[in-house]
């Protein structure tokens, strides 16, 4: 995305939301009747369900280890991405030797691998692994100080004077205590 005339900026996605988002829409599948109970059970057990999880990590940390270019590091995450699917649902023929040691038709996969589409576009956010924690929990010790929505932000300074006050209780760990 250009950021006037001489900078790109690129997004990159959180690798903590990615992977909840991609665990809820897995869940949500589960729940659809027009795919085969015994399929629904098999992917409602909350290990199969881990396992896309970890299926994802795993190639991510296998790939930064390499010592490839980052765009090679990036092909083969996504190459990885778009097999893990197959590989937990039992086809392993496009597996790679690092990943498997070692097979059903219905719409299910296909619904599986839209899923993932948004990991796979997102590969390079997840080869920098990184999330946005800290400002999650910035965010948090705001709206602890800023006590909702019951307060009147109008006064001279009041909101100013409340989130300077979170930042000295965030740097502090929480040690500073108002008034």
């Amino acid at each position: 995305m250009p950021y006037g005339p001489k900078f790109l900026v690129e997004k990159i996605e959180c690798r903590n939301h990615l992977l909840r988002n991609l665990g809820q829409k897995l869940s949500g599948l589960v729940k659809n009747t027009k795919y085969p109970i015994h399929l629904r059970t098999f992917l409602n057990n909350q290990v199969k369900l881990n396992k896309f999880r970890s299926a994802i990590t795993m190639a991510v940390q296998y790939r930064k280890s390499l010592r490839d270019s980052n765009n090679e590091q990036v092909k083969g995450l996504r190459e990885d991405f778009s097999n893990g699917p197959y590989h937990i649902l039992g086809q392993h023929t496009k597996c790679a030797s690092y990943f498997c040691k070692g097979s059903e038709k219905c719409g299910l996969l296909c619904e599986i691998n839209q899923i993932y589409s948004r990991i796979i576009d997102n590969a390079p956010s997840l080869l920098l692994d990184v999330d946005n924690n800290i400002c999650e929990q910035f965010n948090s010790v705001i709206n602890k100080h800023l006590a909702g929505k019951r307060i009147n932000f109008s006064q001279k300074n009041s909101y100013n004077n409340r989130v300077e006050a979170t930042v000295v209780s965030f740097n502090t760990s929480g040690k500073y205590i108002r008034n």
